[in-house]
């Protein structure tokens, strides 16, 4: 599936994510002002990945508890089994 997402709205459904069975790969536009969090912990937990204009983001699913990653000059970290600024 492939969703393409304003970076600067939330994802109205997220008590919904769980029940996602397949790859989410997300296109996110208005990245100027930084990453949403929820649509790397989306593309995380369904083991999709995340594109922009600049930059691709993949493997999201292969990363473990702890792990530091850059993606569009944002550092981030793995806490808790979710995507947190780092």
């Amino acid at each position: 599936y492939i969703l393409i997402a304003d970076n600067l709205a939330p994802i109205k459904d997220a008590v919904l994510m769980h029940q996602i069975q397949k790859p989410i790969r997300i296109i996110l536009c208005g990245t100027s002002y930084g990453i949403n969090l929820q649509y790397l912990n989306l593309a995380r937990k369904t083991g999709g990945s995340v594109h922009t204009m600049e930059s691709d983001l993949v493997d999201l699913i292969k990363m473990n508890e702890g792990e530091k990653f850059t993606f569009m000059k944002q550092k981030f970290i793995i806490k808790n089994g979710v995507i947190v600024k780092g």
